[in-house]
């Protein structure tokens, strides 16, 4: 699910609507976030390493595109 929202963010960001971009990135962060914490609790390493992998993604996004919502 948090890829359909990154893709669908990247279209709309590219393509001029930031704001909407930014809603949906928001969004698949925040079920990122959401599922990171329930794998903390309840997932084996090889999961903890993925969801860590992918919010140094969502963290590398954040500075290429230079929101500093995503960055802090």
């Amino acid at each position: 699910m948090q890829w359909l929202a990154a893709a669908l963010a990247a279209l709309r960001y590219t393509s001029g609507f930031r704001t909407p971009g930014r809603i949906l990135l928001a969004s698949g962060a925040a079920l990122l976030g959401l599922s990171g914490v329930g794998i903390l609790f309840g997932g084996s390493g090889g999961q903890q390493l993925w969801v860590l992998a992918l919010h140094a993604a969502l963290l590398l996004c954040g500075l290429l595109i230079g929101e500093r919502m995503f960055v802090w």
